[in-house]
């Protein structure tokens, strides 16, 4: 492994492509910024608001945000039922929603641009103040995603995080332990990953091989897809969890 291997993983697995920014590090961070959430202002507009069996979500991400503004909780009670009676489609009784805004208050949790309550009311990052102070916020200190942009930038040329996270994924699939091998022809992982030409997926395992995150060897000739290598994925760290369905596009960079 390079010396340099450490950051380059960060770099691999870190999820740099989010379009929102990330949460401030703490609950306090997080009351500190100034700018409205206009998501929630926006949310107030609506009629007819329905999330099934969680609709308190939604008055407990309004009351969350009034009392971040700075609203007592008796102003906050009434904001509270006036949406509960106009905005949702099945109501609360009173005393169901001040137990709402009771737990908003006490609680340290806030719901991030990711949460499915406010993602559809979501203005965009350019159009939300909000949103930049805390995209702001989230990098005052080094974290992966600057490891990655400032010293790895050149690895998206090829779709490196792209490559070593197919082979994580056939682990899991699999069932296989970290580091088993997998055999597999590069014309095959091109095809599984949509690439059109198997000669970048050979780069990207050799650049994975010189950072000393795979190990490639030769195989046995496939049927019709060319001949095969055998990959085992070296991991400086514990190998992450994927969510199911993740999807990381690295050409837009």
């Amino acid at each position: 492994m390079s010396k340099q291997t450490f950051e380059i993983y960060l770099g691999i697995i870190a999820q740099i492509n989010d379009p929102f920014p990330e949460e401030p590090r703490t609950p306090a961070g997080w009351r500190a910024i100034k700018p409205l959430r206009v998501c929630l202002d926006l949310m107030k507009t609506k009629t007819r608001l329905d999330e099934g069996s969680r609709t308190d979500q939604l008055i407990y991400a309004l009351a969350k945000e009034l009392h971040r503004r700075g609203l007592d909780t008796l102003a906050i009670e009434q904001e509270c039922v006036h949406f509960n009676n106009h905005n949702m489609r099945v109501r609360f009784y009173s005393g169901q929603v001040r137990t709402i805004v009771k737990n908003a208050i006490n609680d340290d949790h806030y719901h991030s641009c990711h949460h499915w309550v406010l993602s559809r009311f979501c203005v965009g990052v350019e159009k939300c103040e909000w949103a930049k102070a805390a995209n702001h916020q989230s990098h005052k200190a080094p974290e992966d995603r600057e490891y990655f942009d400032k010293l790895y930038a050149t690895l998206l040329k090829i779709p490196v995080r792209t490559v070593y996270n197919y082979f994580l994924q056939e682990e899991e699939r699999l069932k296989l332990r970290p580091g088993q091998t997998i055999q597999r022809s590069y014309r095959k992982i091109a095809s599984d990953l949509k690439l059109t030409d198997k000669g970048v997926v050979q780069r990207s395992c050799q650049k994975l091989a010189e950072m000393g995150l795979l190990k490639i060897s030769p195989g046995m000739q496939g049927e019709s897809t060319g001949l095969c290598s055998r990959f085992a994925r070296v991991s400086p760290l514990p190998a992450p969890k994927l969510k199911t369905n993740e999807a990381i596009n690295v050409h837009k960079i």
